[in-house]
């Protein structure tokens, strides 16, 4: 297993959720790519090297803290990002 980011994965899959039913956010990938940016430099990094240590972060984000964080963490940077987009529209 290649060295990874956890917390990427996790950010990406929870900003899915957040915004599954949200029209009034723009989801284009400039702006997902940017809202997990700066969710991701909020939240400290979860590196994995194996397929144990996988595990271990997967039993760790079942935390009601860790969750909690993460979304705090995404809804300021859906608000950040929706407020001030930087693409052409």
């Amino acid at each position: 297993m290649q060295l990874k980011n956890y917390m990427e994965q996790v950010v990406t899959e929870k900003l899915d959720d957040l915004l599954k039913d949200r029209t009034d956010i723009c989801t284009c990938k400039q702006c997902r790519t940017e809202m997990i940016t700066h969710a991701l430099n909020n939240l400290p990094p979860r590196y994995v090297s194996s397929h144990q240590g996988e595990i271990y972060s997967k039993i760790d984000e079942m935390s009601t803290q860790y969750t909690a964080d993460i979304s705090r963490c995404l809804t300021n940077a859906i608000k950040v990002v929706s407020s001030n987009p930087r693409h052409q529209k």
